[in-house]
């Protein structure tokens, strides 16, 4: 059996197809995810009880919404490398395309359904996610499709990074079987990123200044006001 030929051209045309379906369907799935931030009786005005009883909703969209654009921000600096693809690398796309077309049911039940079964379904999904990413980067990789000259340090980083974040998700999991905590494991990614970084070694990027992390934090105000809400509630009882 023969490999399928890698197609390539000067400008790299045809891979503009694969990844215009890549960003269209994340900007769809992200979406979808506020669909569900009602109250239970729309009906009604809304009432601060009403806005408490949302959080757990909130919480699934704040989740899914980050988790999910740091898989897609993988995907965009993955292709930043991949030149060129063959049939076997546009089905692994649609493989890694098809878990996330499955995010917005999976947070939707950990917003409405606070059980066990819930939660491991939405993990299982992040790790489905994050192995067909690692799947579609591992074979370009195996395959000769990546652009320029990569050192063997950088390819085995890039490699282990991407298995971070579903060991993450899978160690959520027996947490979620025997205590109550398993939903906020995921909290402590940047923290296992921050560790992976420490232990194993991180690519070259380019450092921010202190006037360029203002502007961060500035673009982080409703994340960082969601935060501050939560804890508020946590310190007063109401979760």
């Amino acid at each position: 059996m023969t490999a399928s030929p890698v197609h390539r051209t000067s400008d790299d045309e045809d891979q503009t197809r694969l990844l215009a379906l890549s960003d269209g369907l994340f900007a769809i799935v992200l979406t979808l995810l506020v669909l569900d931030l009602h109250p239970s009786d729309p009906s009604e005005l809304l009432s601060y009880p009403q806005l408490v009883a949302l959080w757990p909703r909130l919480f699934g969209f704040f989740l899914t919404f980050f988790v999910g654009g740091s898989f897609w921000v993988a995907h965009h600096k993955d292709f930043e490398r991949i030149r060129g693809y063959d049939e076997t690398l546009l089905w692994l796309n649609l493989m890694f395309l098809l878990s996330v077309s499955l995010l917005p049911f999976t947070t939707g039940l950990i917003g409405n359904h606070s059980n066990t079964l819930a939660w491991i379904l939405y993990a299982v999904n992040m790790i489905g996610i994050g192995l067909s990413l690692a799947a579609i980067w591992g074979y370009a990789n195996s395959a000769g499709m990546i652009l320029g000259p990569v050192s063997s340090e950088y390819r085995r980083i890039t490699t282990s990074r991407h298995f971070l974040i579903p060991a993450v998700f899978l160690i959520s999991i027996p947490f979620a079987l025997f205590t109550s905590v398993g939903p906020y494991v995921p909290l402590l990614i940047p923290v296992a990123s921050r560790a992976f970084s420490r232990i194993v070694g991180d690519v070259p990027t380019a450092s921010r200044g202190a006037r360029r992390w203002r502007w961060v934090l500035l673009g982080y105000v409703p994340v960082l006001a969601f935060v501050a809400w939560s804890i508020w509630l946590l310190l007063n009882d109401e979760l």
